[in-house]
């Protein structure tokens, strides 16, 4: 059996979910606004994922990007489901990014997941 992919943009199973990492709580609320971070509060969310430490420190330049397009394509190929033990990263819709200058956030380990 071949296994499936992840699909970052499926943010439905993360609807409601609390991410703790060391010290911060994030969550997408029922609507997929992004909650937790100031300068994100509110924000759209398009996209979900985890990556491995080596594609973190690869895929960060990206969240200097104006275009959200760039941070989720690379999710598409580099995400994995959101886990315990692995960074956590969230893209915004575009219209929020030009609203608030960042394409989304990408966290320390995730220490959980409610």
């Amino acid at each position: 059996m071949i296994p499936q992919e992840y699909d970052p943009t499926n943010i439905a199973p993360y609807l409601g979910k609390e991410f703790t990492t060391n010290g911060s709580k994030y969550r997408i609320d029922d609507d997929g606004k992004f909650r937790g971070r100031e300068s994100l509060e509110g924000a759209r969310v398009i996209g979900i994922a985890s990556l491995a430490q080596r594609d973190k420190f690869l895929l960060s330049p990206l969240l200097d990007s104006r275009k959200s397009s760039t941070l989720l394509d690379a999710l598409k190929e580099h995400g994995l489901a959101p886990t315990v033990g692995m960074s956590l990263v969230v893209v915004i819709s575009q219209e929020d990014v030009e609203q608030r200058g960042r394409v989304g956030i990408m966290t320390s380990a995730i220490c959980s997941i409610n």
